[in-house]
């Protein structure tokens, strides 16, 4: 997972900056990091983060040490002025399949045994001979002392789950301002939420395939079960509501997507109450219907809106609530392909994502989190 090994390599690498800083405990644990394939592993995260991902790894191992981070690396082959070469202090070199290879290795052929067993190994610049042993069976990890406390948790990179599902809220758990859980995400998995009043609403963006439509359904059945009024432009299969009319207690309402005067309708009985639009293909909206969106669209009314559609397609909106949502650079990116971010003037992590619906990122102007859109269950 290039996206997991780039997201702990830079997570060590801000352990080692606050160690050298002075801004963890004295007495913080000494860490062991072991790499089985320097040259995978930097091939994946130059491919993950071209700028700086093999050069993070490096950074670890030339300055770690200081700081009680050692790393301990295995590679096929560690040509002297290499930038590996330089960077580690001590070298274990195993038998190679030709003695020429040693040289190649930095050791003189007079050094080289005639005899090289498994495990053989030459240490150093003098290549001074000593054999690998394996531990012995049954050895006990030494457990800490009494009354010792572990100052941080542990640090975790976790794998997403595929399909993550939350409850839906009861109508008492609703918030002032609405506030939407979109599934797990970042390093930890916990779930990522986004303040709508903040962000005036939240564009998905993806091609077709990627889940948008599904994400929209249970965003709008979640907010409604908290209490938040929701109007659905087009009929969701998930809507049970009583239309226009109905009440967001029961589920969304929902009104047909050329229907302006059903949305003044709706907007009008509202006040000042928080209340929000979902609007599946947002850029294809008739014209009546953004305009009468327009009066009442956060910040200038109530309404905060969710919706859905192609980056091409957003980018090229020039009126209505698309605009304001690409002010917000607030998007929940479904699987993008290549070119989709910079098109919303967005930047993302160029790990690739599983290929599966509602996978994406949650990018915001301060960083892009890796999430998992969670489907909605009925409590119990």
């Amino acid at each position: 997972d290039a996206h997991r090994s780039a997201r702990l390599v830079a997570r060590l690498g801000a352990e080692v900056d606050r160690r050298r800083a002075g801004t963890v405990p004295a007495d913080h644990p000494l860490l062991l990091i072991l790499v089985d394939g320097f040259e995978s592993l930097v091939g994946q995260l130059e491919e993950a983060d071209p700028a700086t991902g093999g050069a993070g790894l490096l950074r670890l191992v030339r300055e770690g040490a200081a700081v009680g981070v050692t790393v301990v690396l295995t590679a096929e082959r560690a040509v002297p002025g290499s930038r590996v070469a330089g960077a580690v202090r001590t070298r274990l070199v195993l038998p190679l399949p030709d003695r020429a290879d040693y040289a190649v290795a930095g050791v003189p052929a007079r050094s080289v045994p005639g005899h090289r067993p498994a495990g053989r190994a030459l240490l150093g610049e003098d290549a001074v001979e000593c054999q690998l042993a394996l531990p012995r069976p049954g050895v006990q990890p030494l457990e800490d002392p009494v009354g010792t406390v572990s100052g941080q948790p542990p640090l975790r990179v976790v794998t997403l789950p595929a399909d993550p599902t939350l409850p839906l809220p009861g109508s008492a758990a609703g918030h002032d301002r609405p506030w939407l859980p979109l599934g797990p995400g970042g390093d930890e998995g916990t779930v990522v939420s986004v303040d709508l009043t903040r962000t005036g609403g939240l564009l998905v963006v993806g091609p077709p395939g990627s889940g948008r439509s599904d994400a929209l359904r249970a965003f709008a059945r979640h907010l409604a079960a908290s209490g938040t009024p929701v109007l659905v432009l087009g009929r969701a299969a998930t809507t049970t509501g009583g239309g226009a009319g109905g009440s967001s207690a029961a589920g969304p309402d929902d009104v047909q997507r050329d229907d302006a005067e059903g949305v003044r309708a709706w907007t009008a009985r509202l006040g000042a109450q928080p209340a929000v639009v979902v609007a599946d293909d947002l850029a294809t909206l008739p014209d009546a219907v953004t305009d009468a969106l327009s009066p009442v669209v956060a910040p200038a009314g109530p309404v905060l809106v969710l919706a859905s559609g192609t980056a091409a397609e957003l980018a090229g909106a020039f009126r209505g609530p698309a605009v304001q949502l690409r002010r917000s650079r607030t998007v929940l990116l479904l699987r993008p392909v290549a070119g989709d971010a910079e098109l919303l003037g967005l930047r993302t992590p160029r790990t690739p994502l599983p290929s599966r619906p509602g996978s994406g990122w949650l990018v915001t102007p301060a960083e892009a989190v890796r999430l998992q859109v969670a489907r909605r269950r009925s409590p119990g």
